[in-house]
């Protein structure tokens, strides 16, 4: 039940072909953690939980917030998908279900497409427009779209997305990304240039300044330096005179 709330929920909110994946049996938790988020029971409908339990002669809990009625998950729970059910068809949670299923089996074979095709246009400068242009177009357009997410830190809109498919298509102009940088195309290549928030005086100034710093306590432990040296041997003899 959780996953035909999950696809409707992002389906009315707007989503792409990866969305109507709706949630994953396993995943990883975080990025940097060896930790995996299973869900077992995320393709067992609430329906079969109870009447196992009911079988078994095993008392549950319901959280109270699951008939509140201002949560959208809620709503969908307990009005859209009954009636769904009642006048569109009888099977229809199980028909989203098999959409989701194939929606996830395309959009892995997709991402597997954009990876190869990133790893062909890829050069130290940055992508070939000629095997960008060369692909199909929604290949081109989620290559563009992780390109983007890998290199400003942030999932980019499908505005940006579609600003940058037509700098590549002209082969010239610039396009600010969100998070710090531009996209900028020439004849040849797709260019993702970082920006800093320092302006580049402000930079040579703090590297000077480091530079410095660092002269000064090289010079601070050579004098403690020349002073143990003097302290721990006797002076000449014209100096004690």
């Amino acid at each position: 039940d959780d996953q035909v709330e999950t696809v409707l929920l992002r389906l009315f909110r707007g989503t792409g072909l990866g969305g109507f994946s709706g949630m994953q049996p396993s995943r990883p938790l975080a990025p940097d953690l060896k930790i995996e988020l299973v869900r077992p029971l995320l393709r067992t409908s609430r329906a079969e939980v109870v009447d196992y339990l009911r079988h078994l002669g095993v008392s549950w809990r319901e959280d109270a917030s699951n008939r509140d009625l201002r949560y959208a998950r809620n709503r969908l729970r307990q009005h859209v998908i009954p009636t769904i059910q009642r006048h569109a068809h009888p099977e229809a949670t199980a028909a989203l279900l098999r959409l989701a299923t194939r929606a996830g089996q395309t959009q892995a074979y997709l991402d597997q497409q954009a990876s190869a095709l990133t790893q062909q246009a890829q050069t130290v400068h940055g992508l070939r427009r000629d095997l960008l242009l060369a692909a199909a177009p929604v290949i081109c357009e989620l290559t563009l779209w992780t390109w983007l997410k890998a290199h400003s830190g942030r999932v980019p809109s499908e505005e940006v997305v579609l600003r940058v498919t037509q700098r590549l298509q002209a082969g010239h102009g610039t396009v600010q990304v969100p998070g710090g940088g531009c996209v900028w195309a020439d004849d040849a290549l797709l260019v993702f240039e970082a920006q800093t928030t320092q302006p580049a005086h402000a930079l040579w100034h703090i590297a000077g300044s480091l530079e410095a710093s660092v002269d000064e306590r090289i010079a601070q432990k050579l004098r403690r330096h020349r002073k143990l040296r003097v302290g721990g041997h006797k002076a000449p003899t014209h100096q004690r005179q």
